[in-house]
């Protein structure tokens, strides 16, 4: 009778401390995948903000060749004018 209570004294003792090991490693995947996932969304605030920038930075580099282009148009006119004078 004493081999079977130890046997299962044994049991018990490794049934709670798989039941144990799996709650600890359950609850350390979800805070993985909770840090995971607020790294993901860090990432994608990062993107969306490069992605503001990039694209103010070509409607800006658009509005600066607009205006050399009027700035040269309206300096060859000049310079026509100039050398037609009479």
């Amino acid at each position: 009778m004493a081999a079977k209570t130890e046997t299962t004294q044994a049991n018990d003792f490794f049934h709670k401390a798989n039941a144990d090991t799996m709650e600890r490693m359950t609850t350390a995947f979800e805070e993985a995948a909770k840090m995971q996932r607020q790294s993901v969304d860090q990432a994608m605030k990062q993107f969306d903000e490069m992605s503001k920038i990039f694209k103010s930075t070509v409607n800006y580099q658009l509005e600066l060749q607009e205006q050399m282009r009027q700035t040269m148009l309206e300096n060859a006119k000049r310079s026509v004018e100039f050398m037609t004078m009479k």
